[in-house]
């Protein structure tokens, strides 16, 4: 049965869907056309590869709980892999993935920290998605270079030398 989906009514054991890097034809591994099914196209490249890095940051229970959600508990993962496989196949677009409630804003931060991106710490939930899309789509323009040291207490010994300076010529 590997390679296509038994009808939605059925639960589908999560090792009958497609691997990640079949060479199958698309449309006949996920059965209908998105678009016959009623949905939105799915994720790019780029958005699959980051939202796999970010999966992969997630409890396990997590995890499971989010491919329960997506999939309406008809696909039954039996491993981490096979769960967040399931999680990129039934997703209709990045946002509606990011969105979801077990995706914590942490976790998106932490993604965007180490790819390089550069977020306020305080940013809510839906900039920071907004920020992920623009990096996954290649908008950013103001990511941190990679041989660019990054040491906050670098700046604050700057700050502290410049202040009492500045306090002193008050005076």
């Amino acid at each position: 049965m590997r390679g296509c989906l038994q009808p939605r009514t059925q639960v589908v054991d999560a090792a009958s869907l497609p691997l990640a890097g079949c060479q199958g034809c698309a449309r006949a591994a996920y059965g209908p056309a998105p678009a016959a099914a009623g949905w939105t196209m799915g994720l790019s490249e780029r958005e699959r590869a980051g939202c796999r890095v970010l999966l992969e940051q997630m409890a396990t229970d997590e995890l499971m709980a989010l491919t329960d959600t997506i999939t309406n508990r008809l696909v039954l993962p039996q491993s981490r892999q096979e769960a967040i496989h399931a999680i990129l196949v039934y997703s209709q677009s990045v946002e509606e993935l990011l969105k979801r409630r077990k995706v914590y804003r942490e976790i998106i931060f932490k993604y965007l920290a180490t790819e390089g991106v550069v977020v306020p710490p305080c940013s809510e939930k839906h900039q920071l998605i907004h920020r992920a899309k623009q990096y996954w789509s290649g908008q950013l323009t103001d990511r941190v270079a990679e041989t660019e040291d990054i040491n906050p207490n670098k700046q604050l010994h700057l700050q502290d030398r410049l202040q009492p300076r500045r306090a002193a010529s008050r005076i």
